[in-house]
């Protein structure tokens, strides 16, 4: 059985490794420009000016919705590798991302979920009703897991209730062409392009190849600067003018990351398969 203590040893490496490899990486690669936001209404002028041959991209989580229980808010910089290690040392058999997926996956299916700025459904609805084609471009799962059958559904539900619906003038379709992660392929599903996990830019390119559709410019809203220059590179490929947009409002949101509460959470949710709130967390 793996130790703690080796446990501990494997992250700590694993994390700087990481760093290193991601540095290097960094110092190689050509990058796009990046337009910060914090507000869609500051982009009002760039949507006025598209027409029916653009394509309008949005990320999800953090640029649509944001979870108000912090923990939730899982690619938020509260999950220091610190705080990853005691969650280690205090669940040792959760090593591996694989072993999380189940807990986490009723935690996903339970948090409430919020608009994170109220007039987006408008501002969507205004796009398609001009004819414009606005499609997700997430980095979620194409498969299931948990209480979740097909994460793709669960997703386009959700948003759904708060108003969200995406282009469907494109067929729903597996890129099987493009690796596979966890028995499952990159896919378009309902107007979503549902990454799995992997390279955004490479999953519109697929999408684009498959589809037919030449864009005359693309425009993409993001909290990930690495999502970014990923579509930026790919439309760069192609010769297709983008716009990214670093949409960072996620960053001004009141959340408050409770290390106590958030070990006590991830507690109860793996022996009882039940999310507790923040707001109902016992203090």
């Amino acid at each position: 059985m793996l130790t703690p203590r080796t446990a501990a040893t494997l992250l700590i490496s694993g994390i700087i490794f990481g760093v290193l490899l991601k540095y290097c990486v960094l110092l190689n690669t050509p990058t796009y420009p990046i337009i910060p936001i914090h507000s869609y209404s500051e982009c009002n002028n760039v949507l006025d000016s598209l027409d029916e041959n653009s394509l309008v991209l949005f990320d999800v989580d953090d640029t649509l919705l944001y979870a108000p229980d912090a923990l939730a808010n899982l690619r938020k910089k509260d999950l220091s590798w610190w705080f990853r290690l005691k969650m280690l040392l205090k669940f040792p058999t959760r090593f591996t991302n694989t072993a999380w997926m189940e807990p986490l996956s009723y935690m996903m299916h339970q948090a409430p979920r919020m608009l994170i700025e109220p007039t987006i459904p408008t501002l969507i609805n205004t796009l398609h009703q001009r004819n414009i084609p606005v499609l997700a471009l997430t980095s979620m799962e194409s498969g299931g897991c948990g209480p979740i059958p097909h994460f793709p559904e669960w997703r386009r539900a959700m948003l759904a209730t708060l108003g969200i619906t995406f282009s469907t003038r494109f067929n729903d379709t597996t890129f099987s062409t493009l690796p596979m992660r966890r028995n499952t392929h990159p896919v378009l599903y309902q107007g979503a392009l549902c990454a799995n996990q992997q390279d955004k830019g490479l999953v519109l390119a697929a999408f684009l190849d498959h589809t037919g559709f030449a864009p005359s410019r693309v425009v993409f809203f993001d909290d990930s600067r690495t999502a970014l220059q990923e579509v930026g590179a790919a439309c760069a490929r192609r010769s297709i003018p983008c716009m990214l947009f670093h949409y960072k409002q996620a960053e001004l949101l009141p959340t408050v990351f409770c290390h106590e509460r958030a070990t006590a959470q991830l507690a109860h949710l793996i022996t009882h398969k039940q999310w507790i709130s923040d707001d109902n967390y016992p203090h």
